[in-house]
């Protein structure tokens, strides 16, 4: 997250959310105000679930899940309402492979089991190896959202 953060005050309107203390009525309504374009929710909690099963509107652009390689390539079929509300999934955390016992293919398609469309990004935060296809996505999102508000 620190990495997207430091990229996007450079180039985009993006909003973090960690921790979620906020009501979702409070984030929905300074995320309005700022005018921020996307909403990134980094945090493995109920309240998380909540937010991405599509209850509530954030005015988000896209949903986007964070699934570490730490966390077991079950994780999508354990909590299938946020892999299937996502638009991304982001498998983080690709650095350690070589140290666990972790299948990438079997997560993925335990990911677009519950959400064929799902598109998956593999990630090191660490390393840095697959940011920038983050960021790519990032800024075509960002694209969509300007030239939907000027349309």
């Amino acid at each position: 997250m620190t990495r997207t953060l430091l990229f996007a005050l450079g180039s985009l309107s993006l909003l973090v959310v960690a921790g979620l203390a906020l009501s979702t009525g409070t984030i929905s309504e300074k995320a309005r105000k700022l005018h921020f374009s996307s909403i990134v929710v980094d945090t493995h909690d109920d309240t998380t679930q909540r937010f991405l099963d599509g209850k509530f509107d954030l005015g988000e652009r896209a949903k986007v899940v964070i699934l570490s390689v730490t966390e077991g390539e079950d994780k999508p079929l354990k909590y299938p309402h946020m892999f299937r509300a996502a638009e991304v999934m982001i498998l983080n955390k690709t650095d350690l492979l070589p140290h666990i016992d972790f299948d990438v293919a079997r997560a993925i398609a335990n990911a677009r089991e519950v959400n064929p469309e799902i598109t998956v990004l593999q990630v090191s935060a660490r390393s840095g190896d697959g940011l920038e296809g983050w960021y790519g996505w990032l800024r075509s999102e960002i694209g969509k959202t300007r030239e939907a508000a000027f349309a």
